[in-house]
């Protein structure tokens, strides 16, 4: 029976159990998170999004006279304001306005995820402190910020935006131009538009004042093409994603995105390809997210070739993967390709910084200290720090456990390697062979690497 004090987190949850679902089972079918669900029973969320009713109503097979009062209970009949806002204009298309489909494959994450909503949930005495994500390439640094706006959906119902900045093409959007695109989307006529900066910047700040507002800015090159946009006052909230660390900016959060885990990359492939697959070939799988270097953009291109070739078992693709010489030209699935995506991150970098991430294929495992940066750069320390920091910046070199050792990475090393082959293996490594063996802190040298590969597939032996 409902009354005036029932709550939609109780109706929630007494709905649930008439079903028979779990938490777990409800977020499966629903789409939402577990503990999108859980927060929704405890009223934690005091008026849930239309999308994520309808999920719910669906997920609970609720119909007639039960959906609609699911549905009252959930979005109860607002006051109208009152006061100096009353007039101004609220745009209703601000609800979906620019924010991407989310994935429904969507893994891990958990503890991030979990620092973004304590984060969404602090008072405004932070101001718009923006949250900066940020990683290496094809780390999911976009899918990552998609997906918490999705889940962050309850805390900003005035609307989630999302831009990209562009900021590894060769035009980044200018602060300009993007506060542009944010002030038409909050109802300013393109021909009202102020033409300088400041005063684009002054009417986004009074404009998105009183609004809970989520805005994604997305690729971004570096702090000036952001900084004009973010208001440090009212309750809009950012959420940057950058593959630089931007360390120049004030940060409310930090989340430096990582590599999967064994069994999250498992995991993914398991959804995109097929469990039954991974299940029959579980080394074979576990090989193949190896040879991916549990990067979600190469787990992914993985999981979709296999996927689009019913007939392959994940010992065909480990094959085809196990030559570190071709990996990157066989890491293709239609418009998803990683090469170009490294390619974008070296592109960018210094001169300095291009030479040390081409020689750095040459370290043991792609370790290499400030000495051996050195000694690949033929240079003084000093100058071989600043160019380590600068591929660390970049997300390209990742540090160790230990503060003076920083590592190249899989894919990022095949690129280095390849590279390294085209642009000075010839006139470079010979003089640097000696060096490098008698360098402290590196053991070796390694070479570009040799594969004793079949000459056919798995699928194409026969037991003799």
């Amino acid at each position: 029976m409902i009354t005036p004090r029932t709550t939609f987190g109780r109706l929630l949850r007494e709905a649930r159990l008439h079903a028979g679902l779990t938490q777990e089972e409800l977020s499966l079918r629903s789409g939402l998170g577990v503990r999108t669900v859980g927060d929704l029973e405890r009223d934690r969320i005091a008026r849930p999004h239309r999308r994520t009713v309808d999920a719910l109503v669906g997920a609970l097979d609720l119909r007639g006279a039960k959906a609609e009062t699911f549905r009252a209970v959930a979005r109860p009949v607002r006051e109208p304001r009152t006061g100096p806002d009353e007039t101004r204009s609220q745009p209703e298309r601000a609800e979906s306005w620019g924010l991407p489909a989310d994935l429904c494959d969507f893994v891990g994450r958990e503890a991030d995820l979990d620092r973004l909503l304590l984060w969404a949930e602090r008072t405004t005495d932070l101001g718009s402190a923006p949250v900066l994500i940020s990683g290496p390439p094809g780390v999911g640094k976009t899918c990552f910020a998609v997906h918490a706006g999705h889940r962050l959906v309850e805390h900003f119902p005035d609307g989630q935006v999302f831009v990209d900045l562009q900021g590894l093409g060769p035009r980044p959007r200018q602060p300009h131009e993007t506060l542009g695109l944010l002030l038409t989307g909050l109802g300013v006529p393109e021909a009202e538009l102020p033409t300088s900066v400041e005063h684009r910047t002054g009417l986004f700040r009074a404009l998105s004042r009183d609004r809970a507002l989520l805005v994604v800015l997305d690729n971004v090159a570096d702090e000036a093409q952001i900084r004009p946009l973010l208001t440090g006052e009212g309750r809009a909230r950012f959420v940057v994603t950058s593959r630089r660390t931007l360390a120049g900016l004030h940060a409310g959060q930090r989340i430096q995105l990582s590599r999967f885990k064994r069994g999250e990359a498992l995991t993914l492939l398991g959804l995109i390809s097929g469990w039954h697959r991974l299940v029959a070939q579980p080394d074979e799988a576990t090989q193949v997210a190896r040879f991916c270097g549990h990067l979600p953009l190469t787990l992914r291109i993985a999981g979709n070739r296999m996927a689009v070739r019913p007939q392959w078992a994940f010992g065909d693709l480990a094959w085809r993967l196990r030559d570190g010489r071709t990996r990157l030209s066989r890491l293709v699935a239609g418009d998803l390709a990683v090469r170009p995506v490294l390619e974008s991150s070296y592109r960018l970098l210094s001169r300095d910084a291009q030479r040390l991430f081409r020689r750095l294929a040459l370290t043991s495992d792609g370790i290499a200290s400030v000495p051996v940066a050195a000694t690949l750069l033929e240079s003084d320390p000093d100058r071989a720090e600043q160019t380590v920091e600068e591929l660390v910046d970049a997300s390209l070199l990742a540090p160790t456990s230990s503060p003076s050792r920083y590592r190249l990475e899989d894919p990022l090393r095949l690129l280095a390697e390849e590279l390294l082959q085209v642009q000075e293996r010839v006139t470079f490594v010979p003089r640097l062979l000696s060096q490098l063996m008698t360098t402290p802190g590196q053991s070796a040298v390694s070479s570009a690497p040799q594969s004793s590969s079949p000459s056919c597939p798995p699928s194409e032996r026969y037991d003799g």
